[in-house]
């Protein structure tokens, strides 16, 4: 359930007629106190703080507050399990992704039923997308996520299936691409598509013709994924919560709502392109749970959501929320090797 949104501006407007405003003594560096020096905090600052400390402890309010949320408004939300804090933090869309869209260049929605392997779908499904936009094959091409699934990280696979009864393992875009990297991947219609699948019936990975990357590209910003998306489309990670997800259809995924939202985990999806509705910068990505989720298997997704998780009292955030983050992350693209003329 949503907790009473808490208002920051009155908590500013009276700090700052008493004591330094954060933002200023970053500016130009600590302000020396006299020895002996005090200063007084006024009732409106301490009921301030008596309030919000019922909700938000002081260390991740202060996280809160450097982060310098739009319109000052932050919302709790209580969750089953723990509380995120959730607040708006602008992302400006650069005018050069205003017509960008590579959803046309991206062949078909995957499933990938129930087996942990979004982040090789995403891998092949990048390298099939960016190959075709950038000419290096004449169609769009499917390549198999199966084989690296197979090969990536078999002693994971092995090693996962005492306790999951399953041989697919979590892991993520850029080791994929990372694996791409040293051994190559083959067409889909070479090494069809399974899920997961026992020791025995793995096959030599020389069988078959494979292609190369020639590096992996590895983003650290939002801006820094908006320039190379004018290109072609980025992987990403998305924090993926129920019910949330399966049923946001149409609308727009800002992560968790209600009592019951549980976070599942990372998620791997392509974004395809950026859009704004109504002043908020939304990206569009492609899952891989087929077409009944979304719509039609296409997501939009906040970029300005900003999440920190509220913990129990006694227990430890999960470290993909310890700190405020967006609910997309792990920017990252295959770079391919010179085009043979």
């Amino acid at each position: 359930m949503l907790a009473p949104s808490l208002s920051l501006t009155c908590f500013r407007l009276q700090l700052g007629r008493h004591i330094f405003l954060t933002q200023k003594m970053s500016d130009q560096g600590p302000l020396p106190m006299p020895l002996g020096g005090n200063f007084s905090i006024p009732k409106p600052v301490s009921d301030f703080f008596e309030g919000v400390e019922k909700l938000i402890p002081g260390h991740i309010l202060g996280m809160i507050i450097s982060s310098k949320p739009d319109n000052s408004r932050v919302t709790v939300v209580s969750c089953k399990e723990t509380s995120y804090a959730r607040w708006r933090n602008h992302t400006v869309m650069p005018g050069f992704l205003k017509d960008t869209n590579w959803k046309e260049y991206m062949g078909r929605v995957r499933d990938q039923g129930g087996h942990d392997t979004c982040w090789a779908v995403v891998t092949a499904e990048l390298i099939s997308a960016i190959r075709f936009i950038l000419k290096y094959d004449a169609k769009y091409t499917e390549y198999s996520a199966q084989y690296l699934v197979d090969y990536a990280n078999p002693a994971k696979a092995l090693a996962n299936y005492p306790k999951e009864k399953h041989y697919c393992y979590t892991y993520s875009v850029a080791k994929g691409l990372d694996f791409v990297l040293d051994g190559g991947i083959p067409t889909e219609a070479h090494w069809e598509y399974k899920g997961c699948r026992k020791q025995p019936a793995y096959r030599t990975p020389k069988d078959h013709p494979h292609v190369h990357i020639a590096s992996v590209q590895r983003l650290t910003s939002v801006e820094e994924m908006f320039h190379n998306l004018q290109f072609h489309p980025i992987g990403a990670s998305l924090a993926l919560f129920l019910p949330d997800y399966s049923t946001i259809k149409k609308g727009i995924y800002r992560g968790p709502t209600s009592k019951a939202s549980v976070y599942i985990g990372a998620h791997a999806v392509s974004i395809y392109g950026i859009k704004v509705v109504n002043g908020e910068t939304i990206a569009l990505v492609k899952s891989t749970h087929g077409t009944e989720l979304g719509n039609d298997g296409y997501f939009r997704v906040s970029l300005d959501t900003m999440l920190v998780e509220v913990p129990c009292k006694g227990k430890n955030a999960n470290r993909d929320f310890a700190k405020p983050c967006r609910l997309l992350s792990r920017f990252c693209f295959p770079k391919l090797p010179p085009r043979e003329v």
